[in-house]
């Protein structure tokens, strides 16, 4: 699978609509931009991200809403298998780009990024002040509450 991995609003939206943009002809471009889901203003074949639930759901016995960041890191190899699956099942344009806002590192000594399904990981970088305005109106939030949430290490955005 391929990824945009960034930190939020920094630009993984852009970088997955200009690739869509350049690898699909003018009328699947057209025809992929008609179709929206019910929860979003992207078309469906954008809508693939490593943090939906319901991938985590489908390998854990008990409710995924309960568990805590490491459990769910200890979860995410099967997880990303089920994403896998789904994306090779129900998307015809190639190549579609997941959406990730996970770093390249570790939680407990298991690494976010497994080889055996990331095949290539695409890195936007912004200003981080640009980021912060940006995500402070996403949030309705202050840029002093926005910066200090971006600057906790224990925050989590999914």
């Amino acid at each position: 699978m391929q990824f945009v991995a960034s930190y939020p609003k920094s630009g993984n939206t852009w970088v997955r609509l200009v690739a869509a943009a350049y690898t699909l002809s003018d009328e699947e471009l057209m025809e992929s931009l008609k179709f929206h889901s019910a929860s979003a203003d992207l078309p469906a074949s954008l809508q693939y991200t490593d943090v939906e639930r319901y991938q985590y759901q489908t390998i854990c016995p008990f409710p995924v809403d309960d568990i805590d960041f490491p459990t769910e890191v200890r979860l995410r190899p099967a997880a990303m298998l089920v994403l896998k699956r789904e994306k090779s099942l129900t998307t015809s344009q190639r190549p579609a780009l997941i959406k990730s806002h996970h770093i390249n590192g570790e939680v407990n000594n298991i690494n976010l990024w497994n080889a055996g399904w990331a095949e290539h990981v695409v890195n936007p970088v912004r200003d981080p002040r640009e980021i912060c305005c940006s995500f402070a109106a996403h949030r309705e939030m202050s840029y002093m509450e926005t910066a200090e949430l971006m600057a906790d290490p224990k925050a989590r955005m999914g």
